[in-house]
């Protein structure tokens, strides 16, 4: 069975969402292993975890590729329990595509608002880098939701709302205008109301976050960190399938959101 190396792969990714993209404080490309690794198997995860380092051992993965980086907050040390000296151990590699990718143009945040449908899509953010997106939707927002429900983009996890002071109004509008921001969009709320969206889509709101919004007339659905960024890798996986399809590639069986429904 033909294989590629680990640094042909990752100049590949490359041209897809360049590292240049990243914001400054991000870590990505290719974090662990020898780029003159050959690789014949590649998984696919949102973040690495305990669970998705024992899967990709066992499915005898070369490679795995995530949204998420690690060491994010400067590792000093290594140890039996860090996710780097497991990866090391059992002779993984780490490609992350973070940032970069969520400003490119096979971002998260770009393919939901595609499957929905979104008009004159344009950035949301009005600072570098040019996160979120902001559209216009034609339809009212049962239709919305109807389409969203059929998202390809958007993965299972705990939905939440904020309703507006002004909801009532909000369901008889014909039109509306989208603000998008996959993973966690807390930052860019302002942003999305003085660019005048209804909606806004995004994940890890917080209490006084999600009471202002709702005083300011702002619609959120906080669809989840996990719920709005899972579906990363399709881009990716069609991407490299066209380019080595002679490989083959795993989409983690064990990447699930952290929370859960607890009914008390």
């Amino acid at each position: 069975m033909k294989n590629v190396s680990l640094k042909e792969i990752y100049n590949y990714l490359e041209n897809l969402a360049p590292s240049f993209l990243a914001d400054s404080w991000d870590n990505v490309g290719l974090l662990v292993g020898n780029p003159r690794k050959k690789v014949k198997n590649i998984l696919f995860a949102l973040s690495i975890s305990k669970d998705i380092i024992k899967e990709a051992k066992e499915k005898n993965v070369d490679l795995i590729i995530t949204h998420h980086p690690i060491a994010l907050k400067g590792e000093k040390k290594f140890l039996p329990d860090n996710y780097v000296y497991m990866l090391i151990e059992n002779k993984l590699s780490l490609i992350a595509m973070h940032t970069n990718l969520d400003v490119s143009d096979i971002s998260p945040t770009l393919n939901i608002a595609n499957s929905l449908g979104l008009k004159d899509i344009e950035p949301l953010s009005s600072e570098e880098p040019k996160y979120g997106v902001i559209g216009k939707f034609l339809g009212n927002f049962e239709k919305f939701l109807e389409i969203l429900k059929k998202s390809p983009y958007i993965a299972k996890d705990i939905y939440r709302i904020v309703k507006p002071y002004n909801f009532k109004n909000l369901l008889k509008r014909k039109k509306l205008h989208i603000a998008i921001c996959s993973g966690s969009g807390e930052s860019l709320i302002n942003e999305a109301i003085f660019k005048g969206a209804h909606i806004y889509i995004t994940g890890d709101i917080k209490y006084h976050a999600a009471l202002d919004a709702k005083d300011k007339g702002l619609c959120i659905l906080d669809l989840g960190h996990f719920g709005t960024e899972f579906y990363f890798y399709k881009p990716i996986l069609e991407s490299l399938k066209e380019k080595y399809p002679f490989l083959n590639y795993y989409i983690s069986e064990k990447d699930s959101s952290p929370f859960e429904y607890l009914n008390l």
